[in-house]
């Protein structure tokens, strides 16, 4: 009897070892992205500060505030994920996802003004280069 009461006893110690490895690497996972994170959002505010004037100014400080909303919408998701269920948690991840949209529509319009830029740029270009198509043939 005393076999069965030890060997359940080390089973239990075992799932509960599994339980705490498992929450370890979940929060090693969360740290390092939370680290990465915090680079990229040095970066773009690095890129914000540097981007005063010039054509590009506009694009690049839609897309440098996308950037850092994208990093500030990480800490509620994984606070909620650490944190255990309920409706705070339901609540930080709305406030998550919120930002992340709020991040995608800076980076879209970030974008779509780079793109309206160079398209504005290359304008003059469509000459050059169907005179030279000529020349060729």
């Amino acid at each position: 009897m005393q076999n069965c009461n030890g060997e359940e006893k080390s089973n239990h110690r075992r799932s509960g070892i599994a339980k705490l490895i498992s929450v370890n690497y979940m929060q090693v996972f969360a740290i390092a992205g939370l680290i990465s994170l915090s680079a990229f959002g040095f970066f773009a505010l690095r890129l914000l500060s540097s981007f005063r004037t010039g054509i590009l100014a506009k694009s690049w400080r839609h897309i440098s505030v996308g950037a850092i909303f994208l990093i500030l919408a990480q800490l509620p998701l994984i606070a909620a994920s650490l944190g255990p269920s309920s409706e705070e948690s339901s609540l930080l991840i709305i406030t998550g996802t919120l930002m992340r949209f709020l991040a995608v529509v800076f980076l879209t319009i970030g974008l779509r003004s780079q793109c309206k830029v160079w398209w504005s740029e290359n304008k003059h270009l469509d000459h050059v280069a169907k005179s030279s198509a000529i020349i060729e043939a």
